[in-house]
């Protein structure tokens, strides 16, 4: 298992998390978003699980 850190920076180095002003699909703004779909790769999917 990873810590909170590595998991975060492996989200970083696929391009899954990014950082920065986004309006989501409800209207809403947020500071980061999580492209889920580029997550999809073995080794982060068994994190995430």
């Amino acid at each position: 298992m990873v810590n909170d850190r590595e998991f975060v920076a492996a989200l970083r180095a696929c391009g899954a998390v990014q950082f920065g002003s986004f309006t989501l699909a409800s209207g809403k703004a947020s500071d980061y978003y999580v492209d889920i779909k580029r997550a999809t790769r073995p080794e982060l999917l068994r994190e995430i699980a």
